[in-house]
């Protein structure tokens, strides 16, 4: 699919895919927390949660990496036309699609409603849509050059924001509060890990970039490195919300981050540090509606074999908006998409299911992706100058 001119904005080094993967998932977490604020049995426990969800999320990336080894240049809507024929590969392009554009329009939703809620009660939110979807549709027809450059200036400032709220929560953060280990149970920790397991198993979009990575051997690299990177920032923070402010008054917040950013005091001269918070979710909500729109759109276009995604971008950035603003009245009604019981079936179709049936379809066609006469082989051939 596409020109020259097409492939050549949209190289990226598996670095800079896996700096877009992190900078996209701890933005919306350090807002929202679904980790906490979605927990079925909210307890101390909750900070354990990272050391469970990251072999899962592992497990998911790992399929994306093998379905990588038999298609290093292709992504999953072209070869699932491949090996489930036209008609149903279509049919998963469409799937697919609504996936990016619903994940684009919630994590939107809840960030602006943290942003209006927090800072400018009076602001409509159709105002702040409106901004947020007009920078990420310029940057979205620009192809992943530009939102992996712009992100690797943003990176660097989304991190040393976090570790800086870390540093200053230290002095007020109480150890006792993670006391006694494992009061709930080894079952509940399983079943409050649901939610961040689906949550961040969207590791498996990588299938939708990863195809134009400069060195596709890489892959393995981006699942190891982003997985490891974005749970250890949920461990920091999920540790931070608990340790300063206590189960028992975090788990009733909308935005326990926030609570904790306001709350900071260091010798009544640093305080109201929530500002920082902001320039978080700023930079990563910029990063996380323009890879929506770009795989909504590239799913659609690869589809229906069109010659680029660029036309598919604002007509689907008008979808996103429409469907940001049906997902609820309130937080407290699209709070219930993050229960185990809704998220976990739902993302998981998209990032565990239908990718297992895809592999094990391409094991069964083409065997062992080191076998001779397997698509990995002849495109790494066709590709060896690249």
């Amino acid at each position: 699919m596409g020109s020259d001119k097409l492939t050549s904005k949209m190289k990226v080094s598996w670095v800079q895919i896996c700096l877009l993967y992190i900078s996209a998932k701890i933005s919306v977490a350090a807002v929202a927390l679904p980790a906490l604020t979605a927990a079925p049995y909210p307890n101390r426990d909750l900070w354990l949660i990272p050391f469970l969800a990251a072999p899962a999320i592992l497990l998911v990336g790992n399929i994306a990496v093998k379905l990588g080894e038999y298609f290093p240049r292709k992504t999953i809507v072209e070869y699932s036309k491949t090996l489930t024929g036209p008609f149903i590969g279509t049919l998963i392009a469409i799937l697919y699609s609504w996936w990016y554009i619903y994940m684009a329009a919630l994590g939107l939703r809840i960030s602006s409603d943290f942003f209006l809620t927090g800072f400018l009660p009076d602001t409509p939110i159709s105002v702040l849509i409106g901004a947020v979807m007009l920078t990420s549709v310029y940057a979205a027809r620009r192809g992943y050059q530009v939102v992996a450059r712009v992100n690797q200036v943003l990176f660097p400032v989304i991190v040393s924001l976090i570790l800086i709220l870390f540093f200053l929560a230290l002095p007020q953060v109480r150890l006792t509060n993670l006391t006694p280990v494992m009061a709930g149970g080894l079952p509940h920790l399983v079943l409050n890990s649901i939610t961040p397991i689906a949550f961040f198993s969207d590791i498996i979009n990588i299938v939708m970039i990863a195809p134009f990575i400069t060195n596709t051997t890489q892959t393995p690299r981006i699942v190891k490195w982003g997985v490891s990177a974005s749970t250890l920032f949920l461990l920091i923070m999920l540790f931070s919300v608990i340790t300063f402010l206590g189960i028992d008054v975090a788990r009733g917040l909308i935005y326990p981050g926030l609570v904790v950013a306001r709350q900071i005091d260091i010798a009544d001269f640093i305080q109201r540090v929530e500002v920082l918070l902001v320039l978080i979710w700023l930079a990563g909500i910029f990063v996380s509606i323009t890879l929506g729109l770009i795989w909504a759109s590239l799913a659609l276009a690869q589809g229906f074999n069109l010659i680029s995604y660029e036309p598919m971008v604002l007509p689907l950035a008008l979808v996103v908006t429409v469907t940001t603003f049906l997902l609820g009245d309130n937080v407290l009604e699209y709070s219930a998409l993050f229960h185990p019981g809704f998220i976990a079936p739902y993302y998981l179709t998209y990032s565990l299911f239908i990718p297992l049936i895809l592999l094990i379809l391409a094991h069964i066609k083409y065997g062992r992706p080191s076998r001779p006469d397997t698509p990995i082989n002849s495109e790494i051939d066709a590709n060896a100058d690249t």
